[in-house]
């Protein structure tokens, strides 16, 4: 009530200000839902809103995080997948490629070999790319020599992360609701369902990236579609290559058991709590996920558990 009597400005006519000043509120309430980063005045922080943190490129932190260090496998694989995933870095994917293939005729009939090679010695060939262009060229971004660089092997690691309205957790911080199930649509057009096993945040000297560490479910015989729904088994042959996935492109996903036995579990979606998405979200300097075959990198089981 006082909230209300304190919309009276005309004590002549209560009732009528009290439903002018009522509707006004409303509807600047009502219309703060559907603007991303702006704060309605006297409404409380929205649940699911990020914390702004200048040093995160997109995103941030749940809870304290502890340090790690990354194996040597380890960093040039998700230095890697930040890479691949830069807009910046598109052109010079196709640019050494074409340099593989013309030293190299075997490669041009041997896409898988080209595609091995590619990813075994791209990170070294674009460092001296870039090393050699600094001088006479002004890059689009000023992150982009830092992600060329690459991340410190030192990085947090985090159970829980906030992003594009949606809480994160990975699936051993035992939290009370399931926030470690995530969805890729790849540009293969194929659909990667998994869980979280890890949340790092990279240290790339000026600026941090968040990147998730992923267990995938067999695209092959871990997915099916069964009446309309999507089932996934998260029990039997997950995956771990591609394990790294940008935060930014994670869409989250939740699993409900088929029955008390089985091993298959049915994929559900629900939008972001308290967040309205009207197809506005702001550009990122990263393209769309593509996946990648890490077998290349001999990424092992240890390496990946131990992070």
């Amino acid at each position: 009530m006082k909230v209300l009597k304190d919309y009276v400005k005309n004590r002549a006519f209560p009732e009528g200000s009290i439903a002018e000043n009522y509707l006004a509120d409303e509807c600047v309430r009502f219309c703060g839902r559907y603007m991303k980063q702006v704060a309605v005045f006297s409404s409380k922080r929205k649940r699911n809103a990020v914390v702004d943190d200048e040093t995160i490129i997109e995103g941030s932190t749940l809870l304290k995080g502890r340090s790690v260090q990354l194996t040597e496998v380890m960093h040039k694989a998700v230095h890697l997948c930040v890479l691949l995933n830069s807009e910046d870095v598109v052109p010079y994917i196709e640019v050494h490629k074409e340099e593989l293939k013309s030293s190299d005729q075997h490669l041009i009939k041997a896409p898988k070999l080209l595609e091995k090679r590619h990813l075994e010695t791209f990170v070294e060939w674009l460092q001296a790319k870039i090393k050699l262009e600094a001088g006479s060229t002004s890059f689009k971004l000023e992150t982009f020599p830092l992600l060329v660089k690459g991340p410190r092997h030192s990085a947090m690691s985090h159970t829980g992360f906030l992003i594009n309205g949606k809480r994160f957790h990975t699936m051993e911080a035992n939290v009370s609701t399931q926030d470690y199930g995530v969805h890729i649509e790849a540009d293969t057009l194929c659909n990667y369902y998994g869980i979280i096993k890890d949340i790092l945040v990279l240290d790339f000297y000026k600026f941090r990236l968040a990147v998730f560490l992923c267990d995938w479910a067999n695209i092959v015989s871990g997915v099916k579609k069964v009446d309309g729904f999507t089932l996934v088994n998260l029990h039997e042959g997950l995956s771990k290559k591609d394990p790294f996935i940008l935060a930014s492109h994670a869409q989250q996903v939740f699993y409900s058991r088929d029955n008390e036995t089985s091993s298959w579990y049915v994929v559900l979606k629900a939008p972001p709590r308290g967040f309205h998405d009207l197809d506005i979200f702001d550009e990122s300097v990263f393209t769309s996920y593509v996946p990648q075959d890490a077998s290349a990198l001999h990424i092992d089981n240890e390496d990946s558990d131990e992070s």
